[in-house]
């Protein structure tokens, strides 16, 4: 949960953290590393949201509600079919 949350707030989650850093060790290029990003850092697994929410005692759509609280809207918008994109887009 801790990812989504990260990407809300901030822009960035795992797959930046990891990708930044391999860049940095000179084993993929930037231009892999922002692939990277832009495949994995949004994707949660249903699964996981299923059980959090279970655990938690959320209804998944109250865990969406407050997940929607948290995206910085300086860095964030919702596209036409309401996910969430960063409104400048790496490059």
């Amino acid at each position: 949960m801790e990812d989504i949350v990260l990407v809300g707030s901030g822009g960035h989650a795992c797959a930046t953290d990891y990708a930044s850093r391999i860049i940095r060790y000179g084993r993929i290029t930037r231009d892999e590393g922002i692939k990277l990003v832009k495949e994995h850092d949004s994707k949660l697994d249903p699964l996981c949201v299923r059980d959090f929410c279970e655990f938690r005692g959320y209804t998944e759509s109250e865990f969406w509600k407050i997940v929607d609280s948290l995206y910085t809207r300086d860095i964030f918008e919702k596209n036409e079919i309401g996910q969430w994109v960063l409104r400048e887009q790496l490059h």
